[in-house]
């Protein structure tokens, strides 16, 4: 039984799946498993998986049909074994220090959250990938007072503050980890590291932010990724996103949390509005004006843009939040169909810079 157990999702990785299992390999901390779930790949993903897995004691594979990221993990920790969970994406490694750092802090402080600050890397270029909130250890009541009210968006609405959503930036104790599964529906398929972190933030005791100079976390960023193509039905899965913590119990009468998910809301839908002109979309422009329709339609924009003050957002937010309160769905589309206009030396420079 290992005191750690790294849950490594895969999905026809087999082009960097050696260099994400060779560097937790290579780290300083060593009471570990790894738990490779192969989530029905078609590459040679699986057979990389049995090689590693036949030459090391710690390595499990699991194989199964292709049921989607969230069940892969499921499954993978439902076959694990440490009191800490922690979780790589396949294309993505770590650095020696990343686990030994975050599992001592999670023994000397008795933590059930530790989380280590990261870098997003594409090609030569970096970017920082961590928490906004100060290093340091927050009891629950630091959580509740501090953490909690800062989960999501700045208000400037360009972005999460507080604590960074992504699970592979932490390690969590097996019992927090098992109860958050518990509750999230099998359908996620959009924001599940949302829901999960901030999910199990709100029933953690202690939490640990580890200083954000210790970087142990890389985040490979393809350009040709699904972060830079069109993602259909992206706001209907985005509100299922806030509707599942809209409704959680220990939140539903959380005033201050309740406040800042009408600012995800609101980022969500321009989120979504990008989304139909800015990515490479083969819709027609009829089916982005529905899409759009659907969007101000929606009784939880309707709500969430009323309550919200956007004195703090940059002009194009402002007025996206404010042509979506008042219902203008046609001068919406037009800025959008303006913005397609520019798509393509918008992207390429978004992607140099990310």
């Amino acid at each position: 039984m290992a005191d750690l157990s790294i849950i490594v999702p895969v999905y026809n990785a087999g082009e960097y799946l050696r260099e994400c299992i060779d560097s937790i390999l290579a780290g300083e901390y060593k009471d570990y498993e790894i738990i490779m779930v192969d989530d029905g790949s078609k590459d040679d993903s699986p057979a990389i998986a049995d090689e590693y897995a036949a030459n090391h004691e710690n390595i499990k594979v699991l194989h199964q049909q292709n049921q989607g990221q969230i069940k892969a993990t499921k499954n993978g920790i439902a076959i694990s074994s440490g009191e800490y969970i922690g979780f790589v994406d396949s294309d993505d490694w770590v650095t020696p220090i990343t686990f030994r750092m975050m599992m001592e802090a999670a023994r000397s402080e008795d933590a059930d959250i530790v989380s280590m600050a990261g870098l997003r890397v594409s090609g030569k270029h970096t970017h920082p990938f961590q928490d906004s909130l100060p290093s340091g250890i927050y009891g629950k009541k630091e959580i509740w007072d501090t953490v909690v009210p800062g989960l999501f968006m700045n208000h400037d609405l360009l972005g999460s503050k507080g604590l960074n959503p992504s699970k592979a930036l932490k390690i969590i104790r097996r019992s927090l980890v098992d109860s958050v599964y518990s509750i999230i529906p099998d359908d996620i398929v959009y924001g599940e590291d949302l829901i999960f972190s901030y999910t199990a933030i709100t029933i953690a005791e202690k939490l640990v932010i580890l200083p954000k100079e210790c970087k142990g976390y890389n985040y490979r960023l393809n350009p040709n990724s699904v972060s830079w193509v069109y993602r259909k039905d992206v706001f209907m899965k985005s509100m299922k996103i806030v509707s599942f913590l809209r409704n959680l119990p220990q939140l539903k009468d959380y005033e201050a949390f309740q406040r800042e998910l009408d600012y995800t809301s609101c980022f969500f839908a321009i989120n979504a509005f990008l989304n139909e002109y800015l990515m490479k979309n083969p819709a027609p422009l009829s089916e982005r004006r529905k899409v759009i329709s659907q969007i101000i339609d929606s009784d939880e924009i309707k709500g969430a843009s009323s309550r919200i003050s956007t004195s703090e957002a940059g002009f194009m937010n402002r007025t996206i939040v404010k042509l979506m309160k008042n219902g203008k769905l046609g001068t919406i589309c037009f800025i959008g169909s303006l913005i397609s206009l520019f798509r393509k030396p918008i992207t390429a420079i978004s992607q140099k810079i990310f």
